[in-house]
């Protein structure tokens, strides 16, 4: 991963549906975060924490700038989990990971064995599948609202679903979800690291004033961390 990665990386965290911990790292900006790679875990088990890591150093991989397993982030994110989301948004977010881990580990895909240089290409393709995915799924709500009769029994309460019980669909659903979480925090937790946010972006705790577009070269040719 190159400087000039890096600070696309800083433009990636713009837009789109942010998580509450991700959140909580944007807004960082008066105390350092500390991300620390030998952190006991908090919420996962080994076997999760393992197949998180393959995911987050897939997603930003060692290289001349140190990367997101370097700075801690996978043990940043069992943390927030733990500490931040409710006990309902916990048991989601560990189910997404299981049900994840179990498709990308469906024969004859094996995830977490495969090459660096497949793991990156599965999820190039699985990122940009995510989209049409969601549209059909949006095509699919909309053609059984429309076939829904008052012959239906609307009486019968919901039940929540199990792993077990949940269809493919359902499941490809909870995968894509899961991994749009997890890539946001990867790329928030990484950017707000101390030695990130120190060393490779611009880090001023205390901000002057705020100039909405200047020159990079005036900054030192680096994006500000906060």
């Amino acid at each position: 991963m190159e400087r000039r990665q890096l600070l696309k990386m800083t433009s990636m965290m713009i837009g789109g549906a942010l998580t509450a911990p991700l959140i909580s790292a944007v807004l960082s900006g008066c105390h350092e975060v500390k991300l620390d790679p030998t952190a006991q875990l908090k919420l996962l088990d080994d076997q999760q924490i393992f197949f998180l890591n393959k995911i987050v150093q897939t997603i930003l991989p060692e290289s001349e700038i140190p990367g997101a397993i370097s700075v801690g982030v996978p043990q940043m994110i069992d943390h927030m989990v733990a500490v931040t989301y409710a006990p309902q948004k916990q048991m989601e977010f560990i189910r997404g990971l299981n049900i994840t881990n179990k498709l990308w580990h469906a024969k004859p895909l094996n995830f977490s064995k495969s090459k660096v240089e497949d793991q990156l290409n599965f999820l190039k393709d699985f990122e940009a599948g995510i989209s049409e995915r969601v549209a059909e799924r949006k095509k699919s709500e909309v053609e059984k609202k429309e076939s829904i009769t008052v012959t239906d029994d609307f009486s019968a309460e919901a039940k929540p679903l199990e792993e077990e019980n949940l269809t493919i669909g359902e499941q490809s659903e909870i995968a894509d979800n899961f991994y749009t979480e997890v890539k946001q925090q990867t790329i928030a937790y990484y950017l707000a690291s101390e030695e990130i946010s120190t060393k490779y972006l611009n880090y001023l705790p205390v901000p002057g004033e705020y100039k909405a577009c200047i020159p990079l070269s005036e900054v030192g040719g680096k994006a500000w961390a906060i």
